[in-house]
């Protein structure tokens, strides 16, 4: 048996100003790499490889602390394995 771990880094660029009197559509567009990663997720969560390895499953996900303007954040996914 074994478990393989990925970590996917997922980072955007956000150079606006997400404060509470900024526009709307400004902090929408800072607030996008949600659909990112929620877009990864629904590609790969749950996803059978095939053989004799389970389901990729999210197990872990952290914002990476940065100080150039680049939200990023890790997602780790985790499969199990067996050889029968």
């Amino acid at each position: 048996m074994a478990t393989g771990t990925i970590v996917l880094s997922i980072a955007n660029l956000k150079l606006t100003n997400t404060s509470a009197r900024a526009p709307q559509p400004q902090k929408d567009k800072a607030w996008s790499i949600w659909d990112i990663v929620e877009s990864v997720h629904g590609k790969l969560h749950g996803v059978a490889v095939g053989g004799s390895a389970g389901a990729m499953m999210r197990t872990n996900m952290r914002k990476v602390k940065r100080d150039d303007g680049i939200q990023e954040y890790e997602v780790t996914y985790t499969i199990g394995m067996t050889n029968v």
